[in-house]
Protein backbone atom coordinates (compact mmCIF):
# COMPACT_ATOMS: atom_id res chain seq x y z
CA UNK A 1 0.00 0.00 0.00
CA UNK A 2 2.79 2.78 0.64
CA UNK A 3 4.69 1.56 -2.19
CA UNK A 4 1.46 3.40 -4.24
CA UNK A 5 1.18 6.43 -2.53
CA UNK A 6 3.64 9.30 -2.95
CA UNK A 7 6.26 10.39 -0.18
CA UNK A 8 5.15 13.62 1.54
CA UNK A 9 7.53 14.04 4.03
CA UNK A 10 9.76 11.99 7.14
CA UNK A 11 8.59 13.88 10.15
CA UNK A 12 9.95 13.13 14.19
CA UNK A 13 8.94 14.33 17.29
CA UNK A 14 10.82 16.25 19.98
CA UNK A 15 10.11 17.05 23.51
CA UNK A 16 11.71 20.09 24.69
CA UNK A 17 12.25 23.38 23.39
CA UNK A 18 16.19 22.84 23.90
CA UNK A 19 15.80 19.28 21.73
CA UNK A 20 13.51 21.14 18.58
CA UNK A 21 16.16 23.53 18.87
CA UNK A 22 19.39 21.47 18.68
CA UNK A 23 17.28 19.45 16.16
CA UNK A 24 16.95 22.18 13.99
CA UNK A 25 20.62 23.23 13.86
CA UNK A 26 21.41 19.89 12.85
CA UNK A 27 19.29 19.54 10.53
CA UNK A 28 20.19 22.62 9.02
CA UNK A 29 23.93 21.60 8.79
CA UNK A 30 23.08 18.14 6.77
CA UNK A 31 22.56 17.65 3.76
CA UNK A 32 18.76 18.43 3.80
CA UNK A 33 17.17 21.46 2.63
CA UNK A 34 14.33 20.92 2.17
CA UNK A 35 12.51 20.89 5.71
CA UNK A 36 10.25 22.94 8.25
CA UNK A 37 9.96 22.68 11.78
CA UNK A 38 6.38 22.93 13.68
CA UNK A 39 6.23 24.04 17.28
CA UNK A 40 3.09 25.06 19.34
CA UNK A 41 4.53 28.22 20.20
CA UNK A 42 7.12 30.69 19.13
CA UNK A 43 10.41 29.79 20.09
CA UNK A 44 13.29 32.26 20.44
CA UNK A 45 15.99 31.98 18.31
CA UNK A 46 14.89 29.03 15.85
CA UNK A 47 14.86 31.56 12.57
CA UNK A 48 18.88 31.32 13.50
CA UNK A 49 18.77 27.50 14.24
CA UNK A 50 16.64 26.89 11.07
CA UNK A 51 19.26 28.96 8.98
CA UNK A 52 16.30 31.08 7.81
CA UNK A 53 16.97 34.25 5.75
CA UNK A 54 15.45 37.30 6.93
CA UNK A 55 12.26 38.55 6.29
CA UNK A 56 11.32 41.27 3.44
CA UNK A 57 8.02 42.04 5.06
CA UNK A 58 9.14 45.29 6.80
CA UNK A 59 10.33 46.70 2.95
CA UNK A 60 6.56 45.90 1.73
CA UNK A 61 4.98 47.35 4.45
CA UNK A 62 7.46 50.00 4.17
CA UNK A 63 6.21 50.69 0.26
CA UNK A 64 2.75 50.35 1.55
CA UNK A 65 2.99 52.68 3.86
CA UNK A 66 4.35 55.44 1.61
CA UNK A 67 1.73 54.26 -1.30
CA UNK A 68 -0.95 55.54 1.92
CA UNK A 69 1.00 58.18 2.46
CA UNK A 70 0.79 59.57 -1.21
CA UNK A 71 -3.23 58.54 -1.88
CA UNK A 72 -3.45 60.89 1.51
CA UNK A 73 -1.21 64.07 -0.27
CA UNK A 74 -2.65 63.42 -3.72
CA UNK A 75 -6.04 62.96 -2.47
CA UNK A 76 -5.98 66.23 -0.35
CA UNK A 77 -4.10 68.81 -2.43
CA UNK A 78 -6.21 67.22 -5.78
CA UNK A 79 -9.64 68.52 -3.63
CA UNK A 80 -8.30 71.71 -2.03
CA UNK A 81 -6.47 73.30 -5.31
CA UNK A 82 -9.02 72.12 -7.91
CA UNK A 83 -12.05 70.56 -7.70
CA UNK A 84 -13.13 72.12 -3.99
CA UNK A 85 -10.88 75.49 -3.48
CA UNK A 86 -12.32 77.28 -0.11
CA UNK A 87 -11.06 79.93 1.10
CA UNK A 88 -11.49 80.29 4.60
CA UNK A 89 -10.87 82.90 6.57
CA UNK A 90 -7.79 83.78 4.79
CA UNK A 91 -5.92 80.59 5.24
CA UNK A 92 -3.69 79.42 2.39
CA UNK A 93 -5.00 76.72 0.10
CA UNK A 94 -1.81 74.29 0.96
CA UNK A 95 -2.03 73.67 4.41
CA UNK A 96 -0.11 70.82 5.71
CA UNK A 97 -0.82 70.96 9.25
CA UNK A 98 -4.44 70.25 8.10
CA UNK A 99 -3.58 67.36 6.05
CA UNK A 100 -1.80 65.42 8.68
CA UNK A 101 -4.38 63.80 10.60
CA UNK A 102 -5.56 62.42 7.45
CA UNK A 103 -2.83 61.40 6.05
CA UNK A 104 -1.61 59.69 9.34
CA UNK A 105 -5.03 57.83 9.18
CA UNK A 106 -4.54 57.02 5.42
CA UNK A 107 -1.13 55.30 6.12
CA UNK A 108 -1.79 53.64 8.95
CA UNK A 109 -5.18 52.06 6.74
CA UNK A 110 -3.54 51.57 3.73
CA UNK A 111 -0.59 49.60 5.40
CA UNK A 112 -2.11 47.43 7.79
CA UNK A 113 -4.02 45.98 5.01
CA UNK A 114 -1.35 45.57 2.40
CA UNK A 115 0.85 44.05 4.59
CA UNK A 116 -1.86 41.56 5.73
CA UNK A 117 -2.75 40.80 2.31
CA UNK A 118 0.77 40.30 1.29
CA UNK A 119 2.04 38.84 4.18
CA UNK A 120 -0.90 36.29 3.55
CA UNK A 121 -0.90 35.38 -0.07
CA UNK A 122 2.47 35.90 -1.01
CA UNK A 123 4.60 35.21 2.38
CA UNK A 124 2.35 32.47 4.26
CA UNK A 125 0.98 31.13 0.80
CA UNK A 126 -2.01 30.84 2.31
CA UNK A 127 -4.67 29.56 2.07
CA UNK A 128 -3.34 26.00 2.14
CA UNK A 129 -5.74 23.24 3.00
CA UNK A 130 -4.47 20.12 1.37
CA UNK A 131 -0.69 19.85 3.67
CA UNK A 132 -0.71 16.15 3.97
CA UNK A 133 0.20 16.78 7.85
CA UNK A 134 -3.17 18.06 8.27
CA UNK A 135 -5.30 15.43 10.51
CA UNK A 136 -2.06 13.26 11.77
CA UNK A 137 -0.81 12.13 14.69
CA UNK A 138 1.85 14.24 14.14
CA UNK A 139 0.37 17.04 14.08
CA UNK A 140 -1.84 16.76 16.76
CA UNK A 141 1.19 16.33 18.84
CA UNK A 142 2.64 19.44 17.91
CA UNK A 143 -0.70 21.34 18.38
CA UNK A 144 -0.26 20.79 22.21
CA UNK A 145 2.88 20.20 23.70
CA UNK A 146 5.66 18.34 21.70
CA UNK A 147 7.90 19.88 18.60
CA UNK A 148 8.76 18.38 15.75
CA UNK A 149 10.65 18.21 12.53
CA UNK A 150 9.48 17.13 8.94
CA UNK A 151 12.14 16.62 5.80
CA UNK A 152 10.28 16.75 2.49
CA UNK A 153 10.37 14.01 0.09
CA UNK A 154 11.32 16.86 -2.25
CA UNK A 155 14.71 17.38 -1.09
CA UNK A 156 17.26 16.12 -3.49
CA UNK A 157 18.96 14.17 -0.93
CA UNK A 158 16.00 12.73 0.37
CA UNK A 159 16.23 8.66 0.89
CA UNK A 160 13.14 7.09 3.37
CA UNK A 161 15.51 4.87 5.12
CA UNK A 162 18.67 7.67 6.04
CA UNK A 163 16.34 10.51 6.55
CA UNK A 164 14.41 8.21 9.78
CA UNK A 165 18.20 6.80 10.38
CA UNK A 166 19.29 10.43 10.98
CA UNK A 167 16.30 11.65 12.53
CA UNK A 168 16.78 9.04 15.12
CA UNK A 169 20.36 10.04 15.84
CA UNK A 170 19.47 13.40 16.47
CA UNK A 171 16.94 12.42 19.25
CA UNK A 172 13.92 12.41 17.50
CA UNK A 173 11.06 9.82 18.22
CA UNK A 174 7.74 8.65 16.83
CA UNK A 175 9.53 9.10 12.99
CA UNK A 176 6.67 8.27 11.11
CA UNK A 177 6.45 8.39 7.17
CA UNK A 178 3.50 11.13 6.21
CA UNK A 179 2.24 10.23 2.53
CA UNK A 180 0.81 12.65 -0.14
CA UNK A 181 -2.93 13.01 0.01
CA UNK A 182 -5.16 10.63 -2.62
CA UNK A 183 -5.95 13.11 -5.58
CA UNK A 184 -3.24 15.38 -5.62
Amino acid sequence: MSAEKKIYAVTAIFDTPDAIMSAAAKVRDSEYSKFDVHTPYPVHGMDHAMGLKPTKLPFVTLICGLTGLAIAFSLQTGIMFGDYRLNIGGKPFFSLPAFIPIMFECTVLVLAHLTVFFMLTMFNKLPINNCPLHDTDYSRAIMCDKFGVAIEARDENFNEEKVKSFLSRIGGRDIVTIYEKEGE
